[in-house]
């Protein structure tokens, strides 16, 4: 299991807790919102989304290639063979990723900081995600939990683990012994099939770069 991936009951949002942070950065820090709503709605990793660039995505046929990890702003390889694999997106989540500014200004990573620069994961939690969910009155988890909360509600649906641990880059092993085990789920093996989410619904046009803003 990789580092930070230890989950326990209280290392997950609920799927109500989970749409309401996503909601909050869609109506107060629309720049973000695509960022944090792509993570809860694909399980990658953060370090994983962060080294993304748009020679990974392919808009058109809605699947992103991952093979690489960014950490404290150096790529690098993934540490398992798991982690390397090529997942669908919903077609919600690519007309989200179709908004970012760096589509738009021909920048080569995908998920930029307000200044243009590649996201650093670790830096961004640790100045912009503990205040929101204050606000929110939800108990702090810490921002690896997209991920958590993403395996433990579709293993939750009762999709096929297999599929689920490829989707996420990681074993049936682990899914069996750190979310099954530990959440105490019962399965029914049906195949992993993601239903759309509404996204786009009442959203508002959102910022370009801002200059002077937080480089995180």
């Amino acid at each position: 299991m990789a580092q930070g991936e230890t989950i326990s009951t209280r290392s997950v949002h609920t799927g109500t807790e989970r749409d309401r942070i996503i909601a909050w950065w869609r109506d107060n820090d629309f720049f973000y919102y695509p960022w944090v709503a792509t993570l809860f709605h694909t399980g990658m990793r953060p370090s994983e989304a962060a080294a993304l660039t748009w020679a990974d995505v392919d808009l058109e046929a809605r699947s992103i290639s991952i093979g690489k990890s960014r950490y404290m702003g150096v790529d690098s390889t993934p540490k398992t063979s798991h982690s390397n694999r090529v997942i669908e997106i919903l077609g919600a989540v690519a007309e989200l990723l179709e908004l970012l500014p760096s589509l738009q200004l021909g920048l080569s990573h995908v998920f930029v900081n307000k200044f243009g620069e590649a996201m650093n994961a670790k830096k961004w939690s640790e100045h912009n995600w503990a205040a929101p969910l204050k606000k929110l009155e939800i108990r702090h988890r810490k921002f690896y939990a997209t991920r958590h909360t993403f395996i433990t509600e579709t293993v939750k649906a009762g999709k096929n683990l297999k599929a689920v641990a490829d989707y996420c880059g990681t074993s049936v092993a682990m899914i069996e012994a750190d979310y099954c085990g530990v959440l105490s789920l019962n399965l029914d093996q049906t195949v992993l099939q993601p239903v759309p989410r509404k996204y786009l619904e009442n959203m508002v046009a959102g910022p370009g770069f801002e200059p002077g803003t937080s480089r995180l």
